[in-house]
């Protein structure tokens, strides 16, 4: 028997599969088989496996699983969320053999039934929209052409002059400058080619044709001049308008294929072939639809659709958000509700914030990378400069558990979460305390990272604080370590401040659960 289980970065479902090889190697167990992977991954390996269990901040995705169980022949399972947050392998392996009981449901208070018949349906449709889904996978499909530039751009501008004059003299700093040209000044190509990409792959139709069916169109508007194509739009500036068109390609792509397929499936042409020749139509068509697009945007005001999407929308979006901390804490708040309902906050509203503040970041790290001062207080490197320990800032409250906890089972989490929690895997403290749908820790979920937010802004905004330079970094990149790469020791301090904050405010509500535990605990030994 093969088993899968899914998270949404692979990172936590990783930790449920090391613990239930163990568990299967206990009970001599040989003939199962368990794998971990990430949501954007499961349909690779859907053919092979006989049972794929979902990680209960994935439940969004039920109705795109329930289509999958017939065609794939695969049963489907999802994880109950405590024994996902203990890492329970005992009660996760009898759930995937169906040898686990039925766990009742616990009565809910009203607000949390308020939050689930309003949120919850709302969160579903945002999750379950594919172009939203798309551009999600697209910046994470990117992200190790915006690691390696981030990288290459910082040793070309290592703020040494003896250095930089020798990078120069040996010819080492134009081939630096090179690597970042075919990265990062260029990432909405990339961008462009992954969103169409995904896309396609999500409406069950074959992917790379309609990638670089987006490129071209996305190249055909930006132009060719004295046969060059200008650079200016192939890097940030130009994100906005890559979504657009690789949405609008992969829309028009999927359409006209299942329209005008030149061949229908059969047994003696390969598939490779098949997809090439059935791939011709919608190309012909939607580069004759770019063309006219092309040809009518030249003649108006802005002369080309970089320049009015940039000016109208992208360069105006950009200077109200990059200084709005309301909409970014309104934003945060709304993840961090989410992930009280157990769904995945940061999967759902990601899509809408890789898109807003990816270019602040990008444009911060060039700014950086020229001698300058970053000018986006808020952008992709915002957050990390006061979370720790993912939603709700949990490294701090893995800590108090690990050596304040008077009960045996916070004292435990504790030690399991403080490691993993250190890496911006909080699941253990999620589902195990259980945070998730638990009115006692509502308050501190909803309002610990918009306070500490706020507070960052504000030192940010006074030069306390220096802004982060914006550079790329894994999101398993530890506190401290990720303040000193965003170039500054005031950052990696601010961090620590906010550790201590955020535990100051866990505290309290710790306190109250801890003491409940004892007493279930001390009731229990008793009886």
């Amino acid at each position: 028997m093969n088993i899968l289980i899914c998270c949404a970065n692979g990172m936590s479902s990783s930790l449920v599969v090391q613990k239930m090889r163990e568990e299967v190697q206990r009970r001599g167990r040989t003939d199962i088989k368990i794998g971990a992977c990430a949501k954007t991954q499961y349909l690779k390996y859907l053919d092979e496996a006989d049972v794929l269990l979902i990680a209960p901040q994935l439940t969004f995705m039920r109705e795109e699983l329930a289509k999958l169980e017939n065609m794939y022949h695969v049963r489907i399972g999802y994880i109950d969320p405590e024994a996902y947050g203990r890492l329970d392998a005992k009660m996760i392996l009898d759930e995937a053999l169906e040898e686990g009981k039925t766990k009742t449901q616990t009565e809910e208070g009203r607000i949390v039934q308020w939050l689930k018949q309003r949120i919850i349906p709302i969160a579903n449709k945002v999750a379950g929209n594919r172009a939203l889904t798309s551009v999600t996978m697209g910046f994470t499909s990117i992200l190790p052409v915006t690691i390696t530039g981030a990288c290459l751009r910082l040793l070309g501008n290592i703020p040494c002059t003896p250095y930089t004059e020798w990078l120069t003299s040996v010819g080492l700093a134009s081939l630096l400058e090179l690597g970042v040209d075919m990265t990062t000044n260029i990432l909405s190509i990339y961008l462009c080619f992954y969103v169409a990409y995904h896309y396609v792959k999500l409406n069950d139709e074959h992917g790379h044709p309609c990638g670089i069916l987006a490129v071209i169109c996305f190249l055909m508007i930006t132009g060719v001049d004295d046969e060059k194509i200008e650079m200016v739009f192939l890097g940030s500036n130009g994100i906005f308008t890559a979504l657009l068109v690789s949405l609008l390609v992969g829309y028009l792509y999927v359409r006209i294929l299942r329209r005008n397929r030149l061949i229908r499936p059969s047994s003696t042409i390969p598939k490779q072939v098949l997809r090439s020749l059935n791939a011709i139509i919608p190309f012909f068509y939607i580069i004759l639809i770019f063309m006219v697009f092309t040809a009518l945007t030249r003649i108006g005001p802005y002369g080309n659709l970089h320049l009015m999407i940039y000016e109208s929308i992208q360069k105006s979006l950009t200077a109200y958000l990059s200084n709005n901390i309301f909409s970014y804490m309104l934003i945060n708040w709304i993840a961090n509700a989410l992930w009280f309902l157990g769904l995945h906050g940061g999967n759902i509203t990601g899509s809408v914030t890789a898109l807003i503040y990816t270019p602040m970041g990008l444009e911060n790290f060039a700014l950086y990378s020229a001698g300058k001062e970053p000018i986006h207080i808020i952008s992709n490197a915002f957050s990390k400069c006061f979370i720790s320990g993912g939603v709700g800032s949990m490294f701090s409250l893995s800590i108090i558990m690990a050596f304040k906890a008077k009960s045996q089972k916070f004292k435990a989490l504790g030690r399991i979460s403080l490691p993993t929690t250190f890496f911006y895997i909080n699941e253990p403290l999620l589902f195990g305390i259980p945070i998730v749908l638990n009115p006692l820790f509502l308050i501190p979920l909803l309002f610990i990272t918009p306070i500490l937010s706020l507070l960052t802004y504000f030192v940010m905004h006074a030069g306390i604080v220096p802004i982060p330079n914006g550079m790329m970094l894994p999101w398993t990149t530890p506190p401290v370590i990720y303040g000193l790469l965003q170039g500054s020791w005031k950052i990696a301090l601010w961090e620590i401040v906010s550790i201590i904050l955020s535990g100051m405010m866990w505290y309290p509500f710790f306190k109250i659960a801890d003491q409940r535990e004892v007493e279930a605990e001390n009731k229990n030994r008793h009886n």
